[in-house]
């Protein structure tokens, strides 16, 4: 009898659904979630318009309330192969005129019409993977890269002198095409931290004209 009924619960036990526990997403709910036992082949999320949700307001009022106070409209979405250097961008656009219904508390749950606003809203009527880095972001010690979505430095010579440095001291930053040093330190009174040297020196010092935000090579 008792092998019975241990044969009875485990049948029992390997019968529930597995469900989950969405904690993990939201503390505040306790929602139950079934695995689905067959597996699913999901299809690829094209670059295309697809409805997303744009707020109407156009303040930062909260005594204001707008209806509608969101609506939907075609946006860019979707995947980019090496989404590090792509994403799904729109190519085409026109502006839409929503006109929205505006009313004001008055106190006591109490609303007063204000009126009507247009608002401009944006639709992506087409889209495409596109550079997320563009020519506009280089520098002026920076050339565009079109192939490679990337700003490269121009200015070799100073990367060539800043690579032959200690580097425990100074390291070449991409960004700003400039020799920089690892560890900016606080300096005591009395001195301040030279950044061809990378370390705290006196005052008097610094050559004339050398100010304390001078990089290595500029």
């Amino acid at each position: 009898m008792w092998r019975f009924f241990c044969l009875i619960s485990l049948s029992a036990a390997f019968s529930v659904p597995r469900y989950y526990n969405s904690s993990h997403h939201d503390t505040s709910t306790q929602m139950p979630m079934k695995e689905v036992d067959s597996t699913v082949v999901p299809l690829p999320a094209r670059c295309i318009p697809e409805p997303k949700v744009v707020s109407l307001r156009t303040g930062e009022d909260l005594s204001l309330q707008y209806f509608p106070s969101c609506t939907r409209v075609d946006r860019c979405g979707g995947c980019c192969t090496l989404e590090e250097f792509f994403s799904c961008q729109p190519t085409e656009i026109e502006i839409l005129n929503m006109r929205v219904i505006i009313h004001k508390y008055t106190g006591g749950n109490k609303l007063m019409p204000v009126g009507t606003e247009i608002v401009k809203v944006e639709k992506h009527l087409k889209c495409k993977c596109d550079c997320i880095v563009k020519e506009k972001d280089c520098n002026s010690l920076q050339k565009y890269v079109k192939q490679q979505c990337k700003c490269m430095c121009i200015n070799d010579d100073e990367k060539e002198k800043c690579l032959q440095a200690d580097p425990k001291l100074k390291f070449w930053d991409s960004t700003s095409c400039s020799c920089q040093c690892l560890n900016v330190k606080d300096c005591t009174t009395g001195y301040v931290f030279n950044k061809h040297t990378c370390s705290c020196e006196s005052e008097q010092r610094q050559p004339a004209g050398q100010h304390n935000n001078d990089f290595f090579g500029r």
